[in-house]
């Protein structure tokens, strides 16, 4: 008899757990979401010929979906960049580019932080992103932990011959006296993305080895 007990709790133990189990993860079920947002990066340089910019669009692709295994984190999210870097030419004094990276969406949110206990890599933070809407501005500090990363080509033929740029010493002694960064912002935008800078430097595409084109350019097999 009492063999037959602790089998019968047994079994109604295991039952609770199983409708606790259905339950929760019929909480989950299909509550995989797709989010996505742009954004425009524009920087600014004064130079004695006059102040000179460049802007580049890119789009972030985010996805969150249920971990129900975690109680503790119980979402996961995959995050995707598309975009080019940004590009400011100085003329003969050379080219400035903001460069992007696969953690381009850190610089988003440093730019445009969430509400107080909403996370981004969340179902409520990546919504709270698409729905901000365009025209709002933010601007950023650039700095050697921070995106984004200045840099210049000694030799624009040439990956390798990258260095970065970040102070102002480092701008006048790479684009002349006078030169100096003025001002990185960032704009929400329902504008394309632009894929041009393999028409403002083509040698540079033309060159191998092929990590120096990732520098540039995220996503673009995706466009």
């Amino acid at each position: 008899m009492k063999t037959r007990n602790k089998v019968l709790a047994g079994l109604a133990t295991v039952a609770i757990i199983a409708v606790g189990l259905v339950v929760y993860i019929t909480q989950f079920k299909d509550s995989t979401k797709t989010y996505t947002w742009r954004y425009k990066m524009t920087v600014v340089v004064d130079t004695p010929e006059g102040e000179k910019s460049g802007s580049a669009v890119r789009e972030i692709i985010a996805q969150v979906r249920p971990y129900p295994r975690d109680t503790r984190r119980p979402w996961r999210s995959l995050v995707k960049v598309k975009g080019e870097a940004v590009v400011v030419d100085l003329g003969e004094r050379g080219m400035l580019f903001a460069l992007i990276s696969d953690k381009a969406d850190d610089e988003f949110y440093q730019a445009f932080p969430p509400p107080a206990k909403v996370a981004p890599a969340t179902p409520e933070g990546v919504k709270y992103y698409a729905d901000l809407g365009p025209s709002l501005k933010s601007t950023i500090e650039p700095g050697p932990q921070l995106n984004p990363v200045l840099a210049t080509f000694k030799n624009i033929k040439n990956p390798k011959s990258i260095t970065r740029v970040l102070t102002e010493e480092d701008f006048n002694k790479y684009f002349g006296e006078g030169v100096k960064l003025k001002e990185i912002y960032l704009e929400t935008t329902t504008e394309p993305l632009n894929w041009k800078i393999d028409t403002i430097i083509p040698e540079f595409y033309k060159t191998p080895p092929i990590w120096g084109r990732s520098i540039l350019r995220m996503g673009a097999s995706h466009k």
